[in-house]
């Protein structure tokens, strides 16, 4: 578990120092809710946000928490995405993205494992340091015995600074 989280934490530092040292880049603190949908069950999920954003290029890590009555998931996730058709969107607010997911998760109380996975959304800028962003991720897990895979609709405020 614990190498799982220092590998989490180690991408993270790594993207973030390429993103830096190739792009003007930009920081941000971010909320999100959605819907979960894991174990035969739809939750309502909350989560965090922290990441660096260069002009294509975005890393995040993120803590979310989805329950519905006793079934709790909890996931500290990693996620690298990319601008695309960018030339299509160019002078548009909204900017279309994909991105890949890692990191690890708990599912009730006992027990834990990895996920890892793909996302895909649109991005709408506000104005200079605000952003919403609309998403949708598609997990796999492993080492979780009642959940095989985790759907997730994300609606996310970002503030860059």
């Amino acid at each position: 578990m614990y190498k799982l989280i220092i590998s989490t934490f180690l991408m993270f530092f790594f993207s973030t120092v390429w993103v830096q040292a190739n792009n003007k880049s930009y920081s941000f603190a971010g909320i999100d809710t959605g819907i979960s949908h894991y174990d035969g069950t739809s939750a309502p999920s909350f989560g965090i946000k922290y990441g660096k954003q260069a002009e294509m290029l975005r890393t995040t890590i993120e803590f979310s928490y989805a329950q519905m009555d006793s079934n709790k998931l909890q996931m500290l996730l990693m996620e690298v995405d990319r601008g695309i058709l960018s030339s299509f969107f160019k002078d548009s607010k909204f900017k279309p993205y994909v991105g890949l997911n890692y990191g690890f998760m708990q599912h009730n109380s006992n027990d834990k494992g990895y996920a890892y996975g793909f996302t895909g959304g649109v991005t709408y800028i506000l104005d200079h340091s605000i952003d919403i962003n609309l998403a949708t991720r598609i997990l796999k897990t492993s080492k979780i015995k009642n959940i095989k895979d985790i759907n997730t609709i994300n609606l996310s405020l970002h503030y860059f600074y």
